[in-house]
């Protein structure tokens, strides 16, 4: 019953943000983007080491890169390599509904950048906040999500859920 108070309380807030929320909305090819803005997954060493070969083959393709990761944790894991683009949402980063307090937060939602593409499913009700208020031109994540879908284009990863798939779908589309 808590759960679904703060579940309800957390939709509120969104719900009054997003009223007087806008944004440019503009689809570009892969090779055409000059900003990606990343939520992905750290909860482990591996999932930590699939995004850092994302992020490197975008580095590769001249791309600035800014990268938020979910750790579930109160500290920082040792696999999370400090970097100056990376930001790892922890614990303490949120509050007990889920609303992020982290201090790059204002700075995060108020940049454009070309696209948004969430490789967490949406994972954490953090992570749905900093996605919906977003001002990324497009966004894009997971149909299979729990949460409400604040993307401009869905991919089916039904069968594939890796970070991996989802970047290479990405691209295509």
């Amino acid at each position: 019953m808590f759960n679904g108070i703060k579940n309800s309380i957390f939709n509120n807030r969104l719900k009054k943000q997003l009223e007087t929320f806008s944004r440019n909305v503009a689809n570009k090819s892969f090779d055409e983007l000059e900003t990606i803005l990343f939520f992905f997954d750290c909860t482990s060493e591996e999932k930590y080491r699939e995004f850092e070969k994302i992020y490197n083959y975008c580095k590769e393709q001249g791309k600035s890169i800014r990268a938020i990761g979910f750790t579930n944790m109160k500290q920082q894991a040792h696999y999370c390599t400090p970097r100056i683009n990376f930001e790892y949402v922890l614990t303490s980063h949120y509050n007990s509904m889920g609303v992020p307090t982290a201090s790059f937060v204002d700075e995060l939602i108020k940049k454009d950048y070309d696209v948004l593409i969430d490789l967490s499913h949406c994972m954490h009700k953090s992570f749905q906040w900093l996605i919906a208020l977003s001002r990324s031109n497009c966004k894009v994540g997971a149909s299979d999500i729990k949460c409400m879908s604040p993307y401009d284009v869905t991919i089916d990863t039904v069968n594939d859920r890796s970070q991996r798939y989802l970047m290479q779908q990405a691209i295509i589309y």
